[in-house]
């Protein structure tokens, strides 16, 4: 929310009295900006349902496992910040197969993270920077079905990116 907290809400408490689930757990200071963007992981692979993503105009990406006992302090599981998120709210995505993160940009590009990778700089370097944009990136989504990511930008196009 705009407070920088991150709730996650288990929505089968409390659904037998007609009820809307309630808090499980608060994450304040998720970002140091307002959260703006919330993707969640694909259950369609790999059946796991416990991570997501977070996007503010902090510049960073952050992954997060509702199983990890450090969420319980506010720590992510991984966070990315070679894209540039200073204005405009940008839309984050995870790949079905759960190996990948994608995030817009304001450079124009579109960036691609390994989850899996470690690289030495705390997982910060992008796989991928996906051009053809020129302006910018504001949406990515991964299909389910097939190594594609679309992406949309403030520049009315929308773009596609297929592996091979």
């Amino acid at each position: 929310g705009s407070n920088k907290v991150v709730e996650l809400i288990d929505v089968n408490d409390g659904m037998a009295d007609g009820g809307a689930g309630r808090a499980v757990l608060a994450i304040p200071n998720a970002h140091n900006r307002a959260v703006h963007c919330i993707a969640l992981g694909s259950t369609a692979a790999n059946g796991d349902d416990s991570v997501f993503l977070t996007a503010a105009t902090d510049g960073a990406l952050k992954l997060w496992d509702v199983r990890d006992p450090s969420m319980d302090r506010g720590q992510c599981v991984q966070m990315w910040t070679a894209h540039t998120n200073r204005v405009h709210p940008i839309g984050a995505a995870l790949s079905a197969c759960g190996r990948f993160a994608a995030c817009g940009s304001e450079d124009k590009l579109a960036y691609v993270y390994d989850l899996r990778r470690s690289d030495g700089a705390g997982g910060k370097e992008a796989l991928w920077k996906l051009r053809g944009h020129t302006d910018a990136v504001l949406g990515v989504a991964f299909n389910p079905m097939h190594p594609q990511l679309a992406t949309v930008g403030a520049d009315a196009k929308v773009l596609f990116f297929c592996d091979g």
